[in-house]
Formats: C-alpha cells, sequence, structure tokens
C-alpha cells in the first residue's frame, strides 16, 4: 500500500431554504479541514481528518445557514480510483441572543441525499512473476545470470507500493524509474514485482554473466 496524501478543497456555495434560518454565504470559510491532507502510511487503508472551526469567521458571521462543497482533488496516484463525488455541508450558526455566535450543527448530503462525509478510494495492484528456464542439449543447468527490471508509472501518476521478492529478500521497496539488479538468477528460480497498477510498464534485461553463449528470449517491456 502506496502512502496516500489526500487534498480537499472547501468552495463556499448558496445555501438551501430551511425553515426558521436565512440563506447566507461567506467569502471566508466558517470551517476547515485540518491541514487538508490525510496520510495513510504503508499497509493502512484508512485515515482520518476533523472538520475545523474557524471561530473567528463564526463570531463576525450573521445567524443563518451556509453552504460549502468539499471535494477530493485528483491523487495522480497510479491504479487509485479516486471519489470524486461533491459533499455540501450545510453549517447553521446561531446566536446566543448576545453578539456571540456559535456552530450549531451540520447537514451533510451529496445530490440532495443526507451522507456521511467519507471518501473513498479504490487502489488496484498486481503482481509480476518473472521466471527462469534455462533449455538446450549444451546447456548447464546449474547456470546463473543476473536481471535488471526497472519499473515505469503511467504518464502523470506516480507509484510508490511497488515492491519484489527474490530469495530471502522479501517486499524490498523498489523506487520507480531506478533499475533493481538481481544475481545468481537460475534455472528454476524467479523473482516477483508487486504493487504494479494500470499503466505501470515494466523493462527487464537479462545478462549471461559468464558469457557461455545463450540466446535470450524475454519480452523487454510488459504492460499492466
Amino acid at each position: 500500500m502506496c502512502i496516500r496524501d489526500s487534498k480537499y478543497t472547501i468552495t463556499p456555495a448558496s445555501a438551501p431554504a430551511y425553515k426558521g434560518y436565512i440563506s447566507r454565504t461567506s467569502t471566508t470559510n466558517l470551517i476547515g479541514i485540518g491541514d487538508a491532507t490525510i496520510d495513510i502510511a504503508a499497509g493502512g487503508t484508512e485515515g482520518s481528518e476533523q472538520i475545523t472551526v474557524n471561530q473567528a469567521a463564526v463570531d463576525a458571521a450573521q445567524p443563518g445557514v451556509y453552504r460549502y462543497q468539499i471535494k477530493e482533488s485528483p491523487s495522480g496516484i497510479a491504479g487509485m480510483t479516486d471519489d470524486n463525488r461533491t459533499f455540501d455541508v450545510d453549517v447553521f450558526v446561531t446566536s446566543d441572543n448576545g453578539t456571540g455566535r456559535k456552530i450549531s450543527y451540520y447537514i451533510v448530503s451529496v445530490d440532495g441525499q443526507k451522507a456521511e462525509l467519507k471518501f473513498t478510494n479504490t487502489l488496484d495492484l498486481k503482481d509480476l512473476t518473472v521466471s527462469k528456464v534455462v533449455t538446450g542439449n549444451q546447456a548447464d543447468l546449474s547456470d546463473e545470470f543476473d536481471f535488471s527490471f526497472t519499473v515505469t508509472p503511467a504518464k502523470d501518476t506516480k507509484n510508490t507500493s511497488v515492491r519484489y521478492n527474490y530469495g530471502d529478500k522479501k517486499d524490498q521497496e523498489v523506487t520507480t524509474s531506478e533499475a533493481v539488479t538481481l544475481t545468481g538468477v537460475g534455472n528454476g528460480d524467479n523473482f516477483v514485482i508487486t504493487g504494479l497498477a494500470e499503466g505501470d510498464s515494466v523493462t527487464i534485461t537479462e545478462t549471461d554473466t559468464q558469457n557461455r553463449g545463450y540466446t535470450t528470449t524475454y519480452l523487454s517491456l510488459i504492460h499492466i
């Protein structure tokens, strides 16, 4: 799982009519979302952030109902399906019969239907297994080879989920666009590249380190 950095925007909008409340607008946001980011560590699937109150703006606001629209910015993460819904948050500001102001409650909706303020993104990742097979009547099945692979994310995306497993090396982090070299790959051995997303490409090369004259057949570019 990648480190997810979610960003959000809050935009004032026209509030609908509610009985007993005047619809108002404010160019200064009465609410916010923490620092507007959610970080999810590797291996995690959920994160949360709190709605914050700009009390200075609330104190200066007239009693009534204010609407704000909250959207998630595109993540740009390979394999990620972003939640592109717009959440309407209606903020009810009341008075204490004096100069004091407070937010009494919120109503959250999507397309006019009440909803929980929860964005859901889906990450779809695949694995690639590369196997080595030595054949031929002059082959020495004890020969070993070096492999190098490079993972390149789809255009305008990033992928921090890529790992590889080879021998006793488990869940090794891969930096995209940088080559990884594996030595001593022999007949029947394999290595697995995990965390690949649709649109990623994997370039794999093999080196006959012993110069035995093998002819190698392989795919130079594999699309996932």
